[in-house]
Parts: C-alpha cells; sequence; structure tokens
C-alpha cells in the first residue's frame, strides 16, 4: 500500500479522504486540518490561558501534545476531573501524571470525592440513576468551575470526529434540541461571565487518525473501556455510525459538515432570543434554574443517605 502523495509505505488509509498516507504525509496531513479547524473557529487566540482536559486516553493526550507543539507562546495547564471509578479512573490519571512531567506541563486533578463527598461508585450505589448522564452533569460541572478558578480562558478537550457525530444522532435520535445545538467547535450557546468555553480541535479528525498520530508521537494511551460504558446510548449509536460508514465512508464527517451549516445559525438565533442563565443560588454556579443540577443531585443523595 503505497502513499497518496510520495509513493512511499503507507501507514494509515483514510476513507473519507480517500487517500492513504505514510508517516511523514500524515502528520502533515493531520496537523494541517486540525490547524485550521482552530483558525476557522477561532478556538485559540494569542495569549490565552488555556486548560486541556486530560482523562489520560489517547484522543486527550495527544490533544495536549498538540497544543503544547503548535502553541507554546500561550500560557497552558492541563486539568483532569476523577470521578472515582475504581480500576480505571486511577490507571489512566498515573497516565496523564507521566507525560505531564515529561512534557513540562502544569498538572491539576480534581475529584468528586472533594466536591460531592462521594465517588461515582459511591453515588450510583446511592442514586439509581443513569451512570452516564449523572457523570457528565458533574464533570462538566467541575471542569468549568475548576477552570475558572485557574484562571483560564479556554477548555481544550479531545473530542474527535467519532465522538461528537454520535453526539449530534444521539441528540437527533432523542429528540432533545437543546442539547443538540450546544454540541459545535465551541461547546455551549450562551456567554456568562462564569462560563470557561470549552473547544474541541480535533472535532474533524477520526479516532483512528488520532489513534495513528499518538503512536507516532510515542503517546502510549492504553485503551481501558469505562466499566459503565455499557449503560450508554452512545454505544449503540457508535456501531450504527460504523456500520453505516462502511457503506459511505464520508457518512461521520457529512453529519459534522451539515450539523455545522445548519445548526450554527440556530445558535445564534437561539443566543440573541436569550435565556435567563443567573447563578445558583446555593453554590453560586451559573446556571438556567434556581438550583442548578448538581446541588439538586447533593440534596437528593443527603436524603438518601439519612
Amino acid at each position: 500500500m503505497k502513499c497518496s502523495i510520495c509513493n512511499s509505505k503507507a501507514i494509515i488509509e483514510i476513507n473519507y479522504l480517500e487517500k492513504r498516507f505514510c508517516e511523514k504525509c500524515f502528520r502533515k496531513s493531520f496537523e494541517s486540518r486540525v490547524l485550521k479547524n482552530i483558525e476557522k473557529n477561532k478556538l485559540i487566540n494569542p495569549n490565552e490561558r488555556i486548560a486541556i482536559a486530560s482523562s489520560g486516553g489517547k484522543d486527550s493526550l495527544s490533544v495536549l501534545f498538540f497544543i503544547k507543539k503548535f502553541f507554546p507562546k500561550n500560557d497552558i495547564f492541563c486539568l483532569t476531573i476523577d470521578e472515582g471509578i475504581e480500576g480505571y479512573r486511577n490507571i489512566t490519571i498515573e497516565n496523564v501524571r507521566k507525560y505531564c512531567k515529561e512534557w513540562g506541563i502544569e498538572y491539576h486533578i480534581f475529584s468528586f470525592k472533594d466536591e460531592m463527598g462521594l465517588t461515582l461508585d459511591e453515588i450510583i450505589k446511592i442514586r439509581k440513576h443513569h451512570p452516564c448522564s449523572i457523570c457528565g452533569i458533574l464533570r462538566r460541572y467541575l471542569m468549568n468551575k475548576k477552570a475558572r478558578e485557574l484562571n483560564a480562558e479556554k477548555i481544550v478537550t479531545g473530542h474527535n470526529l467519532d465522538d461528537e457525530s454520535q453526539a449530534i444522532m444521539m441528540n437527533f435520535f432523542q429528540n432533545d434540541f437543546r442539547k443538540l445545538i450546544r454540541l459545535g467547535a465551541i461547546a455551549g450557546i450562551f456567554e456568562h461571565e462564569k462560563f470557561v468555553s470549552r473547544v474541541k480541535p480535533f472535532r474533524i479528525v477520526s479516532e483512528k487518525e488520532t489513534t495513528v498520530y499518538a503512536l507516532i508521537n510515542n503517546i502510549n494511551a492504553f485503551h481501558l473501556p469505562c466499566p459503565y460504558s455499557k449503560f450508554a446510548f452512545r454505544g449503540s449509536v457508535r456501531d450504527f455510525l460504523n456500520e453505516i460508514e462502511k457503506i459511505n465512508p464520508s457518512a461521520k464527517i457529512n453529519i459534522i459538515h451539515t450539523f455545522d451549516a445548519m445548526f450554527n445559525k440556530m445558535k445564534r438565533e437561539f443566543a440573541k432570543k436569550g435565556e435567563d442563565i443567573s447563578n445558583c443560588t446555593v453554590c453560586g454556579e451559573p446556571s438556567s434554574q434556581k438550583i442548578c443540577s448538581v446541588c439538586q443531585i447533593k440534596e437528593e443523595l443527603k436524603q438518601c443517605i439519612q
């Protein structure tokens, strides 16, 4: 198998691009496309203090490496949220520590245990709800709060093409318009003094590509599936899209392009109409409700424990 660019030995075939790449040409293509995504969507500006959210997986470590490489003048740090999943997160955290030390990157870790008084494992035993939904609420809350406290102006996440296309289709299938229009290269709709924008540089490159990018940069991020992922609807959507992609290799990237063409305008219109985003009366964090979802969960847990 030969590289479509230079005719050297190819290491990867990217079907939606209809190209095969050697290591050198793949690196150039991958990095060029990500940089164009960053520039087009104004994801990172000069001199911003940037938090890179990293779980220790290949995507978040690769985006950490990428931002360190191409934005050396920005003040960056790594932020990890420890949900408290025994036999899973404690292992990946060691991976983050290792690479932050190797690359000379400031590192901060915060946990559900410190914020909630309980790990996710303990919460799920008490509150019989879908683990992924409660984990998502708590993780986003804590990430935003701690990034702001550390003076970050942006939060970079490692979401790739597969992640984003899955999220779009999940919300279509569930008819969840509000969650749907929060997606995009810059997550969310509304601006608020306490919101730190979350941005996705890798949104236009596939999981397969980020895996190869990690390997050629000697990032040994072993994959451990979250033990709670078996409960997630995302897995069914992932399998569905993978099957569709066998027939139409451009399916996932077309979902992204269609979303951007249709929903970016909707996001702007929705933002103009406004929504009453104030501060939670309990914790002071931004919320569309009088009491935010996290404080409601805390109160439910308190009632369950008593």
